[in-house]
């Protein structure tokens, strides 16, 4: 039985290699190596063969790749050329023919090998400069990316890794990717450091009827959930290594097998990976790099919030507008003592500890302007407030309270806000309220 083919075209190369009378942008090629993303600039129109060998336009170094494995031919329209390759040219989940030409548009992707491929749209220049290392940076997951490097990768099949610390945003980083991928199932996310080994399993995998004691009809699991859209595995550092090798053969082979089931299931799920820690060094070791390297085809990294200080007060602008159109209070204005105060402080806790602040702030200012004394910062670790401004407004009201003999009424007044501001502040900072005297 002869194998399906992907639609192939006729040889191509007068096609692909007739300029216009307007010249084509240049266009470029991302591929990802175990982990690794390398960026490679092509001609506008021209003929590129990919592979190891010393001779080749695009030289990829990876065991997977043939010496000359294929040829790309460029233009208005492109096509790809498997020519006789050891581990194969793959496109749209099927080997393609040797010597066949096949054609690729913008945004799609192949794989040579192990190595995955993509080809951007023409025009669509990668932000090199964002790139550190084999990682992708990506400073605003809520950004108009409508012809970008992000809505490429969210348009392939390729599984991406998404990094960064605590509350950066990658959850909504992954709902972009989601979003822009234009896949129509779902987008569905575990929290692997949430669940037991045992538990985890059979959410990802599912069951069949007693499986186990308890289970007294089938399941489905996320994998089956999400079908036609997206998983995201979130904290995937914490997942246990029995389970690392059934994802890894998930991913592989995009079919799973259910807790006490007999037949595997063929699944269609687009796979993403969030972690705060530095997988391959995670744990002493723990975390398989096999699958570390089926994770991250893309790696994207979101810097922390301190390193994007230009976005912090257009941040804290959108959380406090949509937090009041959700109560149904006026939108407060920030004053510049505010701003400084948000823009100057080091935000440990990220985009989360902003949502926090601003939400404590739309409470404080009680429909009034945000200022610096309704910016009330997260404390550190050690129990202190993490901000000087925060210092100074706890010390303010002892004062103003021992200046008062503890009349709560009074401080307030002498401060001027209302008495129920006052309390509100007194909880927040952690000041004990006096007590009535008899």
């Amino acid at each position: 039985m002869s194998k399906p083919r992907p639609e192939v075209q006729g040889r191509t190369t007068a096609d692909a290699g007739t300029p216009s009378e307007r010249p084509l942008p240049p266009r470029y090629l991302l591929a990802t190596a175990q982990g690794g993303v390398h960026i490679h600039k092509l001609p506008s129109v021209g003929t590129a063969v990919l592979g190891r060998g010393p001779g080749c336009q695009v030289l990829l170094e990876d065991p997977s790749i043939s010496r000359e494995h294929a040829r790309l031919e460029i233009g208005s329209a492109c096509t790809i050329t498997d020519l006789g390759s050891r581990n194969g040219t793959h496109f749209r989940g099927q080997r393609l023919v040797q010597g066949e030409p096949c054609r690729v548009g913008a945004g799609e992707s192949f794989a040579l090998g192990s190595v995955s491929v993509l080809l951007l749209p023409a025009g669509a220049n990668p932000p090199i400069a964002a790139i550190a290392g084999s990682r992708l940076c990506v400073e605003d997951p809520t950004a108009d990316d409508s012809s970008g490097l992000l809505t490429a990768i969210a348009r392939t099949s390729v599984s991406a890794l998404l990094l960064g610390e605590t509350g950066v945003g990658k959850e909504v980083l992954a709902a972009r990717i989601h979003e822009l991928s234009g896949r129509k199932g779902p987008l569905v996310a575990v929290n692997c450091a949430a669940l037991s080994e045992t538990l985890l399993e059979s959410e990802l995998f599912g069951h069949e009827k007693g499986a186990f004691t308890g289970a007294s009809q089938a399941k489905p699991g996320l994998l089956q959930t999400a079908a036609a859209g997206t998983l995201l595995l979130d904290e995937i550092g914490e997942m246990s290594p029995s389970v690392q090798a059934k994802m890894l053969r998930a991913i592989e082979t995009q079919s799973i097998l259910p807790l006490g089931g007999v037949r595997p299931l063929t699944i269609d799920v687009r796979f993403l990976a969030a972690t705060h820690r530095d997988l391959l060094a995670a744990g002493g070791g723990v975390f398989r790099r096999d699958l570390y390297y089926r994770v991250a085809g893309f790696s994207l990294v979101i810097p922390p919030l301190r390193d994007r200080r230009s976005q912090i007060v257009r941040l804290a602008t959108e959380i406090l507008t949509a937090s009041a159109a959700q109560s149904g209070a006026a939108i407060p204005t920030l004053t510049p003592a505010a701003t400084i105060a948000l823009a100057t402080h080091d935000w440990p806790g990220n985009v989360r500890e902003l949502r926090n602040v601003m939400m404590r702030a739309l409470v404080l200012a009680r429909g009034g302007e945000v200022d610096v004394e309704h910016v009330l910062f997260d404390t550190r670790s050690d129990g202190l407030p993490s901000q000087p401004a925060v210092v100074n407004e706890r010390e303010r009201i002892l004062a103003a309270l021992e200046a008062c003999a503890g009349n709560q009424t009074r401080a307030a007044r002498a401060l001027g806000m209302s008495r129920s501001t006052f309390i509100q502040k007194l909880r927040l900072l952690d000041v004990p309220r006096p007590r009535v005297r008899g």
